[in-house]
């Protein structure tokens, strides 16, 4: 039997997953359904869909387990607690409930016939779970690290206590040295865990991706302004996905007001998240005329979306380096927009717009480079074109989702021999 004749029986293991609209759940989504229509068995154990709103909505609320069937993919959901105020101690007691409340899902397949689990990091208490059922089933643990939590943590000062940090760290080196594959979604990232320790195999990059197909260059003045009202003679400056702690997205109340005296700038945000409330409260205290919030946005309307702006925009605190790279940027790349980063210039974030020529990139928490950015483009209508082309041609290149997911599965396959 050929590599491209097998076939393998594996498992997912994730807090996040479809229907979730935005961030990890939409590329657990895409590695499963790929992997099921290749002729492999798919089981994602996950919880009911929370993020980026942190709460449980209907028809899932008040549900303890549920098994679904989509693309192929069976599904076994859990309960995951919704959270009215989101702070560290409310995220960990979040995470941790998930994880005692999914780990009677491996219980239930134990038994069966699987050839891996890929646990999809964070939260990180699924690792130990997924480690332990693989070490009794004897199966390979691929740990795949979407976002270096423990050093997030650590870097925005969010956890302090140099007790619990070395706690936290000491069982994420004791997971990544047990995983028989370890992978992550950027080169910074890769390098950071292989400043962990030596582990049994190189760290595998694995990216995340873009659907050139279904994200393709439109017409900015397209359906979404029309439903929305917003005039062709606006200039869409978007921020779009969650808002949250690590994005610091307040900042474009104070670029607004730099930029007050063009008009014609219309600042939309777009998405939900932890901090949705303050923002709205700080956009109420100085009532800039130029911002406008819309809900998080249905799939089918995110190219629509994305080809209304004329510039999109990612922001980030200080601090925020290479322990997460946000996925936002390979859409905007494939929309063919350009973008302006708030980022630490040495971050992979700033090293993949440098490189692809998508855009720029300023300081983090600095309004008036910010602004300044937004205003460069904004004059310039050949740079917003030459960079919009130079991001999509450079997703259409490196990070496809045909090209990402069939380089993975060569690599699960060979994990099987």
């Amino acid at each position: 039997m050929t590599q491209s004749e097998k076939k393998l029986n594996v498992v997912v293991y994730s807090i996040h997953y479809y229907p979730e609209q935005i961030g990890i759940g939409v590329f657990n989504r895409g590695m499963a359904e790929y992997l099921a229509r290749q002729g492999h068995e798919v089981t994602v154990v996950t919880a009911f869909p929370w993020y980026p709103s942190w709460k449980v909505g209907h028809p899932y609320a008040g549900r303890w387990s549920k098994a679904e069937s989509e693309g192929g993919v069976t599904i076994l959901r859990s309960f995951v607690p919704s959270l009215n105020k989101v702070n560290v101690r409310t995220r960990v007691m979040h995470e941790t409930v998930f994880a005692l409340s999914s780990c009677w899902r491996l219980l239930k397949i134990l038994f069966k016939k699987i050839d891996a689990v890929i646990v999809v990091c964070p939260p990180l208490q699924l690792g130990f779970w997924a480690w332990f059922f693989c070490r009794v089933k004897r199966i390979p643990f691929i740990f795949h690290i979407q976002d270096l939590q423990i050093d997030a943590a650590a870097d925005l000062g969010l956890i302090k206590n140099r007790f619990i940090l070395g706690f936290l760290r000491r069982w994420e080196r004791f997971l990544f040295r047990r995983a028989a594959l370890l992978s992550t979604i950027s080169d910074g990232m890769k390098k950071r865990i292989e400043t962990k320790g030596a582990f049994r195999r190189p760290v595998l990059l694995f990216p995340n991706w873009v659907d050139t197909q279904f994200l393709k260059p439109v017409s900015r003045d397209n359906a979404f302004r029309e439903h929305y009202g917003i005039g062709r003679d606006k200039f869409i400056v978007l921020y779009a996905g969650n808002i949250g702690e690590k994005q610091g997205v307040d900042i474009l109340a104070d670029a607004a007001l730099l930029t007050k005296d063009r008009k014609d700038i219309l600042y939309l945000i777009v998405g939900e998240g932890a901090g949705l409330n303050r923002l709205k409260q700080r956009l109420q205290d100085i009532e800039p005329e130029q911002i406008r919030l819309l809900p998080l946005q249905p799939r089918e309307m995110l190219p629509l979306m994305l080809g209304a702006a004329d510039l999109s925009l990612i922001i980030q605190k200080k601090g925020v380096g290479d322990f997460l790279m946000p996925s936002k940027l390979w859409n905007i790349m494939g929309s063919s927009r350009p973008v302006v980063a708030a980022a630490e210039a040495d971050c992979e974030l700033a090293r993949c717009i440098q490189k692809s020529g998508c855009g720029e990139v300023v300081p983090p928490e600095d309004p008036k480079l910010l602004a300044g950015a937004i205003l460069k483009f904004y004059d310039d209508p050949a740079l917003r074109e030459r960079c919009g082309s130079s991001g999509r041609s450079f997703a259409e290149t490196h990070l496809s989702y045909e090209n990402v997911m069939t380089d993975f599965e060569k690599v699960l396959l060979d994990l099987k021999n």
